[in-house]
């Protein structure tokens, strides 16, 4: 009897990918250019500076009638972290952001003494005089509208953004950039007794993979997963999990946890 099978992935039991989902963009950089002394600290070059930045897509576009152009003041959901020698500064809750078509660049700018951002913060102190700029150029792939991008698609060109305060400023070069997916099953094979499942991932991102028949005992088939990029699969041999001549159950689901550990 084959199994009847139904699909679910971890914590909100998503069976498939979402749309309209906030952008998550984890990154690795590295200090190129130092001018005075940016928050007080002498801070040497080649610095490597880790963290992540945020958005919501679905942000409202201030200049709808320019189809070359797009601004968000505010960026919805907008948020931002860069630690480096031991300490960290953070977004605040008013970025804007511009999009230009016939450039294909996209710019965030959060912070300084524009009235249209809100305050930064260096160790969750909030500081009026912290600015930060992102800047991104890339091709019509990159930015085919003006609407903020849902899949953030920039490796392979160098990108850089500054960051300081009044005592001085640094410029920062990405190492990395890797936009994080919320784990979501997307496909699943039949060949014979033999289940290939395919879910939504991050290269490096950490994952276990469980089945149950009811939903309360779960079984762990993988207790861990690394990403191997955008998609990860595994496959469940069903007879090596039930005796010869045993009736495969009438129902089962499987779950993809999140084990919280990517680059």
């Amino acid at each position: 009897m084959r199994l009847l099978l139904t699909l679910a992935s971890t914590s909100l039991f998503l069976t498939g990918p979402a749309s309209a989902e906030l952008v998550v963009v984890l990154y690795e950089a590295e200090v190129t250019t130092v001018v005075g002394q940016p928050f007080g600290m002498e801070v040497p070059r080649l610095s490597v500076v880790r963290g992540h930045f945020t958005y919501d897509p679905g942000s409202q576009d201030a200049a709808p009638d320019d189809p070359r152009r797009g601004k968000f003041e505010p960026v919805q959901s907008w948020g931002f972290l860069a630690e480096f020698l031991d300490q960290t500064v953070t977004g605040s809750v008013g970025a804007k952001a511009s999009i230009e078509t016939y450039g294909y660049t996209l710019r965030f700018d959060d912070g300084g003494d524009s009235p249209d951002t809100g305050d930064m913060a260096l160790g969750g102190a909030p500081r009026t005089d912290i600015e930060l700029a992102l800047s991104f150029t890339g091709s019509s792939q990159n930015l085919p509208t003006d609407q903020l991008p849902e899949h953030f698609d920039f490796a392979g060109a160098p990108h850089t953004f500054s960051l300081g305060d009044d005592s001085g400023h640094v410029l920062i070069q990405f190492r990395n950039l890797t936009q994080l997916f919320p784990i979501a099953i997307k496909s699943f094979a039949w060949d014979d007794d033999e289940i290939q499942l395919t879910w939504h991932s991050t290269a490096g991102r950490h994952c276990g993979v469980d089945f149950t028949t009811d939903r309360e005992e779960w079984l762990v088939l993988q207790p861990l997963v690394v990403g191997a990029g955008s998609e990860t699969s595994i496959t469940d041999d069903l007879r090596q999990r039930y005796a010869p001549g045993e009736d495969l159950p009438q129902q089962g689901f499987y779950r993809v946890r999140d084990l919280g550990s990517w680059p």
